[in-house]
């Protein structure tokens, strides 16, 4: 949360506190110095919001704004005054108690002041006569006028510890919205599939309004949100059909682990062709009355795959959970890759008894693309995340990624431990209780373990291993 300074009188001030008001949000807190009227009028309104507080004082006194701002660490200030004087003197105070501080200065008098990087102007007048020229024909539109300006093109700034944060374009899912630009150093990118989106760099959005406002909260929250940017929800498919009922019921105890875990996901359960209505009662018996989530039994025999297909779409599926006989097949497989979802594959071990996560960085660019995934992943476990690096005299392509986990590390403000042994990682790996590993989800690794059997890859044989669950990240194979 941010802490915004508000300087307001006029008209265009209190129209300004109305829209913040209508807004509902309290993403920031607000501290507002107004000229009498405004306060006598929104006093009573504000006393009941706790992230709105207004006072009444001389704005000019330097005094009195050097305290206010020495007792609070702004973010930024807006200034929206009606009288010129007042708001040159209110901008020569802020800059002698803070000349760094970004200003936000409405001017509705086209002064003509010197340019300052600090300060950004407003100009009511340039504003009104834009406006104007946009109604003559022939005239190229500025972007912020084009299609119905109701919210459907929208310009975002990526913070540090955003979601969308060092991720790449092709890994985001893009339903019913589409990242059609970006700005970095203040020059414009036509993004492809494998552009890596950077903290700063600037991003234009086209989609729904309503979307398109969920994804800005979702790029401006911090850690916390896994399965999104996938999807939102998690996704658990039993076929009873052909699934023992142990089974069933062990990946629906780790299904209940993984939503109790991620705090912003759903749990949606499809069972397909339900042996007996005992078995049903089984798996329900396995939730407790807290547990909040929704099962949908299809007693048509099939094999599911148009059913999951639209569910995945329909329900907004971010982790996509089943059998070990599920994966095996290859029509089932084939499918559940093509969607670009994470996935998750268990183990004999119970998965609220892990003890820590774990990674064994395997190439630069797999493990670059899912890195601020893993920290969310972890951070939401509470779970110390485990860094194999297994090559200490390695090449510097290792050292740069092991470098890259480092800083991220430090972005999220999360505790990593970097292991450094020169023991094969597989064996070191077999010999580890209770971890979940995080993976990318590569599809050589799904190969028959007869082709796999003579890889030197980590990747590929640690997946081979059944002893510790595992979620896998979709990453881009190839160039987009």
């Amino acid at each position: 949360m941010k802490n915004i300074l508000l300087i307001l009188s006029g008209d265009v001030a209190t129209t300004l506190l109305d829209k913040i008001l209508a807004s509902n949000k309290s993403d920031n807190i607000y501290k507002i110095v107004a000229c009498i009227d405004i306060y006598d009028s929104y006093k009573k309104v504000i006393k009941a919001l706790d992230y709105i507080d207004i006072k009444t004082f001389d704005a000019t006194s330097y005094s009195k704004l050097s305290n206010l701002m020495n007792l609070n660490n702004f973010f930024k200030i807006i200034i929206s005054v009606d009288k010129q004087k007042e708001s040159k003197e209110i901008i020569k105070n802020i800059q002698q108690i803070n000349l760094k501080i970004p200003i936000i200065y409405l001017d509705i008098w086209h002064s003509v002041i010197k340019d300052d990087e600090n300060i950004e102007y407003i100009r009511a007048l340039n504003i009104v006569a834009n406006s104007l020229l946009q109604k003559l024909p022939n005239i190229p539109k500025l972007a912020q006028n084009i299609g119905l300006g109701s919210g459907e093109i929208m310009e975002i700034t990526i913070p540090f510890g955003s979601k969308f944060a060092y991720r790449y374009i092709g890994s985001i899912a893009q339903n019913r919205w589409k990242l059609f630009g970006l700005y970095r150093d203040e020059k414009l990118m036509l993004p492809k599939l494998s552009t890596i989106i950077k903290p700063n760099d600037t991003v234009v959005l086209i989609g729904e309004p309503e979307v398109l406002r969920q994804i800005a909260n979702i790029i401006q929250r911090d850690q916390g949100q896994f399965p999104i940017p996938y999807g939102k929800n998690i996704y658990t498919y039993l076929d009873m059909s052909k699934t023992d009922m142990q089974e069933c019921l062990d990946i629906t105890n780790k299904s209940i682990t993984l939503n109790r875990v991620l705090k912003e996901a759903k749990l949606y359960i499809k069972i397909n062709n339900p042996t007996s209505f005992e078995d049903i009662d089984k798996i329900k018996a396995s939730f407790d009355k807290n547990d909040i989530y929704n099962m949908d039994i299809s007693y048509k025999s099939n094999n599911g795959i148009q059913t999951i297909q639209t569910d995945i779409e329909n329900l907004e599926v971010g982790l996509f959970v089943a059998t070990k006989e599920f994966y095996q097949n290859g029509q089932h497989l084939n499918m559940i890759l093509s969607k670009n979802i994470p996935i998750f594959i268990s183990s004999n071990q119970k998965l609220n008894d892990i003890s820590h996560c774990v990674v064994i960085p395997n190439g630069e660019k797999t493990y670059e693309q899912i890195a601020s995934m893993i920290f969310d992943i972890s951070s939401q476990f509470k779970k110390m995340l485990n860094i194999y690096d297994m090559s200490p005299v390695g090449d510097s392509k290792d050292k740069k990624l092991l470098d890259y986990l480092r800083e991220l590390s430090i972005t999220y403000n999360q505790d990593i431990k970097i292991l450094t042994n020169e023991e094969n990682p597989i064996r070191y790996l077999q010999n580890e209780k209770n971890v979940l590993q995080i993976m990318p989800m590569r599809t050589d690794v799904f190969r028959k373990r007869l082709l796999n059997m003579f890889s030197m890859d980590t990747d590929v044989l640690s997946f081979n291993l059944d002893k510790h669950s595992k979620i896998l990240l979709p990453i881009i194979e190839k160039d987009g």
